[in-house]
């Protein structure tokens, strides 16, 4: 092995240290406790997520990019720690849970098996260790999302489209079903990557209007000629922003 291959090991194994330290690590305790579930072992977990992270990483790079330069951009970061936790699966249902919810479930008592426990929270014991992939993905490009508000730069987390407004339906637990239905192994690194690039341009762009709406109804709340209420101003603004929409669709 060369000097450079070296360089870029100890690169690999630097960020995916501080990753586990900071991120990875407190967000599977975090999540399994508050959700009732076990996890595994964390110095196996630790060692587990760094060797497939670190897999994950030379294989996008040895593909996609020279293998000159090891440095790699938060949003394929945040897809290699994503699809790592996918595959190691740290989080699981303990045994005796396990059995009673697919008892019940094959009878459709979900209501029988813990009061303090609903339908949706069994999806997400389903999909634990999805949760737990997207949240540790999505924090890590959460601080790299700035909007310019006057004269400073404020950092808002990674947003995700309300298809359905209306809707009780919980869109961030229907990503991660769909997750766990697909084959971790499968899910292309790149594709994932480019997910979160175009994510956080969506958040960038849906807190900029929320901002420029909040300062238009302020200034017309303000203004002694306007005679709308704030209802009336709100559906002007949608009417605005529908227009707009059509034109770009154009």
């Amino acid at each position: 092995m060369n000097t450079q291959n070296n360089g870029a090991s100890r690169l690999y194994i630097n960020e995916i240290n501080k990753l586990w330290d900071e991120c990875i690590k407190s967000t599977i305790i975090e999540i399994s406790q508050s959700l009732g579930l076990k996890h595994k072992n964390l110095n196996y977990l630790e060692r587990k997520i760094k060797n497939v992270y670190n897999d994950l990483k030379r294989n996008l790079i040895d593909t996609y990019m020279s293998v000159d330069s090891p440095d790699i951009d938060r949003h394929k970061i945040a897809a290699c720690a994503l699809k790592a936790i996918m595959i190691v699966k740290p989080v699981y249902i303990p045994w005796k849970a396990k059995l009673k919810f697919i008892f019940s479930k094959e009878k459709k008592l979900y209501e029988f098996i813990d009061t303090k426990f609903t339908e949706k929270d069994y999806k997400y014991f389903i999909c634990a260790n999805e949760y737990v992939a997207w949240s540790v993905a999505t924090s890590i490009v959460d601080g790299f999302i700035l909007i310019e508000d006057g004269k400073e730069r404020l950092r808002h987390a990674l947003l995700l489209p309300n298809p359905f407004p209306e809707s009780d339906d919980d869109y961030l637990l229907d990503l991660c079903i769909c997750l766990h239905y697909t084959k971790s192994r499968q899910l292309s690194t790149i594709m994932l990557s480019n997910t979160f690039f175009l994510l956080e341009k969506y958040s960038c762009r849906k807190i900029q209007c929320d901002n420029l709406e909040k300062a238009y109804i302020d200034k017309l709340l303000n203004d002694p000629n306007n005679d709308k209420d704030l209802d009336e101003l709100k559906e002007e603004v949608r009417k605005i922003r529908l227009s707009l929409q059509s034109a770009n669709e154009k």
